[in-house]
């Protein structure tokens, strides 16, 4: 199916003054999409030559489907399915993904319920098997408790997947409160799959985190790092760190302390982007009541990060996404609300500042809670997709950007 692109579009709208040169201008061109009205969650995954496109479909008024596709820059490929059910976690913050890995295959997950309390459910992950097809899920999890295991982030490790999630097992959920998150102490736990799905080891990575802040993970030159939303007990949540190697993980340590202190989960998770020892961070913080979008570099695979760089301290709502480009710069993208509505945000980085303004490159975006944005680096571009929203109907939008 070609590609249909539709520069400028009503949902696309290029916040810039009409009195900047046009040289100066981000572009934006919307692009169709192989998935049916009323999709959402969308996960893009670059890798070589290819953009991965994932959703969740609904089939059923009672079913969803796993979905994916293949852009090259000009066309989509067929669309496949990992999985399809009708007891399903379906969230706009704890989302399914595919992604590919070094050998070519493909691994994906995605959350089913094993309780009624809405929040009680099991992480599965597939992965594909040397022919291309798709193996029987399996649950990197082995504790049976009906609490909240998801959030995942799978990188791949030496031949391996490790999957990590955070794992509810020491939690209290109250069975006679469907929406209750419940009491005690949420961990991020890990797993190292083999291409078979057997889970060679586990791991307690942190025995006390934030309850429902998406993770994010990258392979550095010496191993993997993970960020994710601590949390102290008096209900400091700042950004922590782990990495791990042949040794096994790390203890985890403080990006930077920003010093918020919140009560509840403010479902507002970290970025990674990485290029051999190079990584960057992005991250929302609130604290003082303050609410910024942080930015931060490291040179030695994320043992230690430069000071934080503002990217916005306006108006930013956070859902940040971190890009890496090849001259060593930096994108960082943001969900922010402007003086017309709800908006998604770039900005360039080096690690000596902000290089140039915060940009809005797309107008009407919806509220935070119909879904996280996603942006990745492709084809000498950068590709956002999101869940857009109009006249009581929802779609998965996508999108080329190319800043100036």
């Amino acid at each position: 199916m070609r590609a249909l692109l539709a520069l400028l579009t009503p949902l696309l709208l290029i916040g810039v003054a009409c009195t900047e040169p046009a040289s100066d201008r981000p572009t934006v061109a919307g692009i169709n999409t192989p998935a049916p009205p009323e999709s959402g969650q969308p996960q893009l995954h670059a890798a070589g030559d290819t953009l991965w496109l994932s959703w969740v479909a609904p089939t059923t008024d009672t079913t969803h489907a796993l979905r994916y596709a293949a852009f090259d820059g000009d066309t989509w490929g067929p669309t496949g399915t990992v999985a399809e059910g009708g007891d399903w976690f379906v969230n706009w913050a704890d989302v399914p993904s595919v992604r590919t890995l070094p050998d070519g295959r493909k691994a994906a997950h995605y959350l089913v319920s094993n309780g009624p309390n809405v929040f009680a459910y099991d992480v599965r992950i597939a992965q594909t098997d040397d022919t291309g097809n798709w193996q029987d899920a399996i649950t990197p999890h082995d504790d049976g408790t009906q609490t909240e295991h998801g959030f995942v982030s799978m990188i791949p490790w030496q031949g391996n997947l490790m999957a990590v999630w955070l794992d509810g097992r020491e939690m209290n959920l109250d069975a006679d409160d469907a929406h209750d998150h419940g009491s005690g102490a949420m961990t991020l736990r890990a797993g190292l799959l083999d291409a078979e799905g057997t889970v060679r080891a586990s791991f307690l990575i942190d025995d006390r985190v934030c309850e429902c802040c998406p993770t994010t993970g990258v392979e550095t030159k010496d191993g993997l790092l993970i960020a994710y939303r601590d949390r102290t007990e008096d209900n400091i949540r700042n950004i922590s760190l782990a990495r791990y190697d042949d040794e096994g993980w790390s203890e985890p340590y403080t990006l930077h302390d920003d010093g918020w202190r919140l009560d509840g989960c403010p479902v507002n998770g970290p970025s990674l982007a990485a290029d051999g020892d190079t990584v960057v961070a992005s991250w929302f913080t609130a604290a003082e009541n303050e609410p910024r979008v942080y930015a931060a570099f490291s040179a030695d695979g994320g043992r230690t990060f430069g000071d934080p760089l503002v990217m916005d301290d306006d108006r930013p709502n956070g859902q940040v996404s971190t890009v890496l480009l090849s001259d060593g710069q930096a994108v960082i993208g943001w969900h922010a609300r402007t003086d017309d509505g709800n908006a998604y945000m770039v900005r360039r980085v080096t690690p000596a500042g902000a290089d140039g303004p915060a940009r809005v490159v797309v107008h009407e975006m919806p509220a935070v809670r119909a879904g996280i944005p996603r942006l990745v680096p492709f084809d000498e571009d950068l590709f956002l997709a999101w869940t857009a929203a109009a006249d009581g109907a929802r779609r998965v939008a996508f999108a080329r950007l190319q800043l100036p």
